[in-house]
């Protein structure tokens, strides 16, 4: 029972873990602040993807915008 329990406290962790949004979903900070850490979480591909004119970073829950 114990050996239960401590599997379902690692699991509600884990998820818990999991669901913190990054910085740049945060918007009490400044714009310029999450442009920042949104550029810093982006790899070499993704940011080369943004200069397409739709921008969308699927892996960090950036569903995209047409960039006119």
């Amino acid at each position: 029972m114990k050996r239960y329990n401590l599997i379902a406290v690692l699991l509600l962790y884990s998820g818990l873990c999991l669901a913190q949004p990054y910085p740049f979903q945060d918007i009490r900070l400044s714009e310029d602040d999450r442009i920042k850490n949104l550029i810093s979480l982006m790899n070499r591909e993704e940011k080369i993807s943004c200069l397409s004119p739709w921008i969308a970073i699927p892996r960090l829950g950036s569903q995209g915008f047409k960039n006119s």
